[in-house]
């Protein structure tokens, strides 16, 4: 919460917190916890409204016309969490990725999907002897998603990841050198 007159942001503890990209890799989540997660981000997808003052557009390069919506911009496997006391969804850091120059606040949602599945294969964990339930994860999040959200064709999804993948790539060879 923040208080505008006090200048007070008042933050609460989720105790016990597990990011779902450990319980996913040693096979401790069904699939049941991803499709949740992917519908309630379709919703947050759908139904979140800011302030236009808010509204940070993407870079060119990683922008779409396909449903723009604010984004979560850098939604992995450890900003998505379960809490043990009482199971729930708990999705943290809501803000853009430090790649971008973590201003962007709005773009296609896409963005945010690629972002994670992307994350789900770059985990060393998962990158090698984990990939099944990498690639079955994704299935069940892309799936899910779909199904709840208001905009999603999976063959322009397809296309938007290729470029932004491309686009990740070029970045990170430029921010390196």
């Amino acid at each position: 919460d923040y208080d505008d007159d006090k200048g007070i942001a008042v933050f609460g503890r989720i105790k016990r917190l597990q990011g779902i990209g450990d319980l996913i890799a040693f096979n401790r989540v069904d699939e049941s916890v991803i499709e949740t997660f992917a519908k309630a981000l379709a919703v947050i997808h759908k139904d979140l409204v800011l302030p236009r003052a808010m509204m940070v557009p993407l870079p060119p390069e990683l922008s779409s016309d396909t449903h723009e919506v604010f984004l979560h911009g850098d939604l992995s496997v450890h900003n998505v969490c379960l809490t043990d006391a009482r199971p729930s969804i708990v999705i943290l850091d809501w803000q853009m990725t430090g790649i971008y120059g973590g201003r962007s606040t709005y773009g296609t949602s896409y963005f945010d999907l690629a972002f994670f599945i992307h994350n789900l294969y770059t985990r060393p964990i998962h990158r090698y002897w984990l990939r099944l339930r990498a690639d079955s994860a994704a299935k069940v999040f892309l799936t899910s998603y779909a199904n709840v959200a208001s905009c999603f064709d999976l063959e322009d999804f397809r296309r938007y990841i290729r470029c932004s993948f491309k686009q990740l790539c070029l970045h990170r060879k430029h921010r390196m050198r």
